[in-house]
């Protein structure tokens, strides 16, 4: 199991950046950087953040994995089906993950994961950087559709501590199977509360736009989609969107 080191800050720009930093002079693994909020939080592809003050959980975790090759496609679902299950235990939500690193209450997301990684000291070092919005009962106009929290989902008042403590035993499990090469308990979790899979989307990455259906996981939770054409074509990363049909009104994933 993980020791954790958790260091407190009042604000910082981005808890990533400081967990970068801090890998590049040698940070244990297990060091956690915890914020109260962020001036520059951010998620994937540049996006911002919205991290106020005393409305949500901002921390980083640092890993070391002791590989370097294609298992690490697996270390965004070891983060997201930990925050999954950590707000099914604390709040007794029901959870959905959007590959590769959304966390969804129905279809509004509640949780958001950013992993970076450095060269550091001859090894890799992975950062995995969590928002929740525990507390929020407003955002950014930008995200008012799109976004919800704990406590608008549950009604009632959770802790970002308890959210805290409950996260990091929840990677420091699944952490472990990721590097003993037993990442399929992983994968198959993440089967199992799967946003997309059954249903048609739409993926853009850096080699262009993707329309199929999500059909599967691979064993280091790739995303496999049969394109429109029939053929099958595995995804590592990507920019996803569901395409809405008119008989599109539940989630029908597999395993669900």
């Amino acid at each position: 199991m993980i020791e954790w080191k958790i260091i407190r800050f009042d604000v910082l720009e981005s808890t990533n950046s400081k967990a970068l930093e801090l890998a590049q002079k040698g940070a244990q693994e297990g060091t956690v950087v915890l914020a109260d909020s962020q001036t520059a939080g951010r998620g994937r592809f540049g996006r911002k953040w919205h991290s106020p003050r005393g409305e949500g959980l901002f921390f980083s975790a640092i890993l070391y994995p002791p590989f370097t090759d294609k298992r690490l496609f697996t270390l965004p679902l070891v983060a997201g089906c930990a925050v999954a299950a950590a707000l099914k235990s604390v709040a007794g939500l029901s959870p959905l993950l959007k590959w590769p690193n959304d966390v969804l209450i129905g279809e509004k997301k509640v949780s958001g994961i950013l992993i970076e990684t450095s060269q550091t000291g001859g090894r890799l070092a992975a950062v995995i950087g969590i928002g929740v919005n525990v507390s929020n009962t407003d955002f950014p106009e930008e995200t008012s559709q799109t976004a919800t929290s704990i406590q608008l989902e549950c009604r009632r008042e959770i802790s970002s501590s308890a959210v805290l403590e409950r996260c990091l035993q929840e990677i420091s499990d699944r952490y472990e199977h990721f590097v003993s090469g037993r990442s399929e308990r992983i994968v198959r979790e993440a089967r199992g509360i799967s946003s997309l899979l059954g249903r048609q989307v739409r993926i853009s990455t850096s080699g262009g736009e993707f329309s199929g259906s999500a059909i599967d996981l691979d064993e280091t939770g790739a995303l496999i989609v049969r394109l429109c054409d029939g053929a099958l074509r595995t995804f590592t990363t990507g920019e996803v969107q569901l395409v809405r049909e008119a008989s599109d009104d539940h989630n029908s994933g597999l395993g669900r």
